[in-house]
């Protein structure tokens, strides 16, 4: 998710009302690399959200390892998700409709200020 693109949009307090339970977030070793990748080599926008996505990684996330060593994150969320029963994070319209063909629930961001749950 790219936090720097969103206005007036605080995550705390949407997952508190999305997901009021008590939760884990949990960051996959891979996907963690993959955002370090993004703020060490992207263009200047691309640095900014991904130092905004590092920072929240580091605040609120528990980065796990994950077993493979597959390239391909989508593959690696959706096996680990469907594995432990989780949820996927994210605002990419293909892999949303990759989880719900597999029933996986999918967090995403609406109206830059929303988030929903599916």
């Amino acid at each position: 998710m790219a936090l720097g693109q969103f206005t007036n949009f605080n995550i705390s307090s949407e997952l508190d009302r999305v997901i009021p339970r008590s939760r884990q977030l949990i960051v996959l070793e891979p996907i963690f690399q993959e955002i370090q990748k993004l703020y060490e080599t992207g263009n200047p926008k691309t640095k900014i959200e991904a130092k905004l996505a590092l920072d929240f990684v580091e605040k609120y996330c528990i980065i796990r390892s994950s077993p493979f060593k597959h390239r391909n994150v989508d593959f690696i969320l959706l096996f680990n998700s469907e594995k432990e029963n989780g949820i996927i994070a994210t605002n990419d319209n293909r892999l949303k409709k990759m989880a719900r063909n597999k029933q996986i629930k999918t967090l995403y961001i609406r109206n830059k200020r929303i988030l929903e749950l599916r």
